[in-house]
């Protein structure tokens, strides 16, 4: 049998006599570095376990529900662990009597929702293989038709069909929700999710919506596990869901990745996290899952920590071994924000199309050289320097005229009109067109001055390490970088050595989510807040000098002295940066 969850693919295991898996030809190992190791195809197995639904356990009485099932990969996985339990007792799963008790526990314990009829049909048809894999036969033509819910989990009342053995909650819900932001969310569905959800409230994400709602359908002591993103633990966004799971369940674990190369096709980083519904005497167990590579093969290792949940409020959530996060709550603390520094901190543009504005070479010639400025990407900047990738970015302003810049005329530039028209029906496919009704050859984001011609402070929206650089005012920074503007142009250099400094680095690993193999989000949430220690003239311009010069070392010297920092310290920070690398 092979089975689908997102896009990850899992296949069937072996298991040993006292029910420990092997996951492709490697067992459960408790003893490798403390923790556990799995392949990464076997995420459905890694969620079962930390939830508690094991073989081990009485899980024939018990109800479990997969509430978006896809293709079916973690009913499968019921059945399949449920054969085991069987095993264990001595009950045989064939045909017969037992067999047919064992499709009857089936039917009374295991249910399944999607939206999706597609997805319904793959869950049944995989719960049909599982029955066979396991070594119960064919099942009965209807076997499973009852537990497969073709309907909105969120907003139907599918929930009135089920069997008496689930009316009163579910003791498990696992899975894998969808991840769809409001900005794909119909107006009217958004006002439906709001009327009804908690969580639903301003940039909603149906992942926080859906685990509100399993809340909801969790018995006492019922327990809730999704693999989701993991930037519900710090976004704004998330304020209200990390309230809501605060306020009525106890967080059992919460294992981070650090690739979202980990799963195969997947782009977000995931984070599987265990929730009880009560309060439980029990502080949550916070997994680091790494990815490395044994004899040819990927595996995840996975070593914890504890975190005190009384500690946790609905502000972001620092995660991280208590060594660290302290050392980072003391960092944080009698430092003024780098947001009193400076006057402004922003995302670069964003055209809406950057294959069409950021002009290919051979197409900068038949473009007025008036509207062309230097454009600037992450990818263009380096820790105190800015490589210039001698790309033009075409900006359809004009600048010339006192006050707001003026969309031009296209009538004026016959040349730009040529160049942009041949992307007229791709440009009016953008959502600034057709749902905000700006003009078709406008740029995505509203343009309030000069950007190209300001002075500021640049970083990359995603970084594996700090790379913070000066522009003299030169470039028009695209959205895949941020700008900073000083309010006092004499600070920009000693801004500069701070903000690319190691001890700031740690504070971004500490507080930002980690996207895409390691990289993490330089987002003005999380930068608006990062400290500026307090110096003397004397070494501000010696920091400020040594950042003109790119010197590195000499900045991390001089900034950890102005933060306080000792030796015992400065180690602990270059131990949890290499470890993330």
């Amino acid at each position: 049998m092979n089975a689908r969850v997102g896009n990850a693919v899992v296949t069937p295991r072996a298991r040993g006599e006292d029910g420990a898996v092997y996951l492709a030809g490697l067992a459960l190992d408790e003893k490798r570095r403390g923790g556990r190791v799995y392949t990464p195809a076997h995420l459905v197995a890694f969620v079962l376990d930390e939830v508690g639904y094991t073989s081990r356990e009485a899980i024939e009485g018990l109800t479990v529900l997969d509430p978006a099932c896809g293709a079916g990969a973690f009913v499968a996985e019921a059945i399949d662990r449920l054969a085991f339990r069987f095993k264990l007792l001595g009950i045989p799963v064939g045909r017969g009597r037992s067999g047919e008790r064992f499709l009857a526990t089936i039917e009374r314990n295991v249910f399944a929702v999607d939206v999706d009829p597609e997805a319904c049909r793959l869950t049944l048809e995989a719960v049909r293989t599982a029955v066979c894999h396991v070594g119960a036969g064919d099942a009965p033509e209807a076997f499973f038709t009852r537990n497969v819910f073709c309907a909105d989990f969120l907003l139907d009342p599918w929930e009135v069909r089920l069997p008496a053995s689930a009316r009163k909650g579910f003791n498990f819900v696992v899975g894998n929700p969808p991840y769809v932001s409001a900005t794909r969310l119909t107006a009217i569905h958004k006002s439906r999710l709001a009327s009804r959800f908690e969580t639903a409230r301003g940039r909603v994400d149906l992942y926080t919506v859906f685990m509100e709602r399993a809340v909801e359908l969790l018995r006492s002591n019922g327990r809730l596990g999704v693999v989701t993103p993991d930037k519900f633990l710090v976004s704004q966004s998330a304020r209200a869901l990390r309230s809501l799971m605060l306020r009525t369940t106890t967080i059992r674990t919460i294992a981070r990745f650090r690739s979202h190369k980990l799963f195969k096709g997947a782009a977000t980083v995931p984070c599987v996290s265990v929730w009880e519904r009560g309060q439980v005497a029990v502080g949550p167990r916070i997994l680091d899952c790494s990815e490395r590579t044994v004899a040819t093969r990927k595996i995840i290792e996975v070593t914890d920590d504890l975190v005190m949940q009384e500690r946790l409020t609905s502000g972001p959530w620092v995660l991280r071994p208590r060594s660290v996060a302290e050392l980072a709550r003391r960092l944080q603390e009698g430092h003024p924000p780098l947001m009193r520094h400076v006057q402004r901190l922003s995302a670069g543009v964003a055209t809406g199309r950057d294959g069409i504005y950021v002009l290919p070479a051979e197409c900068e010639d038949e473009v007025e050289r008036d509207l062309l400025h230097p454009a600037l990407r992450g990818r263009d900047i380096q820790p105190y320097s800015i490589v210039d990738s001698r790309r033009k970015v075409l900006v359809p302003y004009d600048f010339s005229q006192s006050g707001s810049p003026r969309l031009i005329d296209l009538e004026r530039f016959p040349g730009a009109a040529g160049y942009l028209r041949r992307h007229k029906v791709e440009l009016e496919s953008r959502h600034c067109v057709r749902v905000w009704k700006k003009a078709w050859y406008d740029l995505h984001d509203p343009l309030g001055e000069d950007l190209a011609k300001l002075p500021k402070i640049v970083v990359p929206d995603l970084a594996i390490s700090n790379r913070f650089a000066i522009d003299c005012g030169r470039y028009f920074v695209l959205h895949s970088a941020y700008y900073i503007v000083p309010k006092s142009y004499d600070d920009a250099y000693f801004l500069l050595g701070v903000l690319n400094s190691r001890v700031i680095e740690l504070l971004v690993r500490v507080h930002a989510p980690v996207a895409k193999d390691g990289f993490v989000r330089y987002r003005r949430q999380f930068v608006s807040v990062l400290p500026i220690p307090r110096a003397t003239p004397a070494v501000a311009q010696r920091i400020a000098a040594a950042a003109r010069n790119g010197n590195g070392p000499e900045v991390d010297h001089l900034v950890s002295a102005i933060f306080g920092l000792g030796n015992a310290d400065k180690a602990r920070i270059e131990a949890f940066l290499s470890s993330k690398r």
